[in-house]
């Protein structure tokens, strides 16, 4: 089973390189070159996309300041998920 648990410093979860931002989507992945990149939302932490990620590597990239990430990705620090159950997830009912 995969679980993904926010802990003391979420942000280690999706090993981020450096700490450049893009404040917009950037246009290509700094790491590969790939041009599909998507806006990662995490629920409840921001209301939007949070970072990107590279479709071809999976390479995370920060839309804002680590500090500012780091900020929001506190406020979900104690939920915890079940990466197994995000393929079936919509054919449960709303919680």
């Amino acid at each position: 089973m995969g679980f993904l648990k926010m802990g003391k410093h979420p942000i280690d979860k999706f090993r981020i390189k450096g700490n450049k931002f893009w404040k917009t989507k950037p246009d290509a992945c700094p790491y590969c070159g790939f041009t599909d990149i998507s806006g990662v939302e995490i629920l409840g932490a921001y209301d939007g996309d949070l970072m990107w990620e590279c479709g071809n590597c999976g390479e995370f990239l920060l839309r804002f300041t680590q500090k500012t990430t780091i900020k929001h990705l506190q406020k979900v620090e104690e939920l915890h998920f079940n990466l197994d159950d995000w393929e079936t997830i919509w054919q449960g009912l709303p919680n």
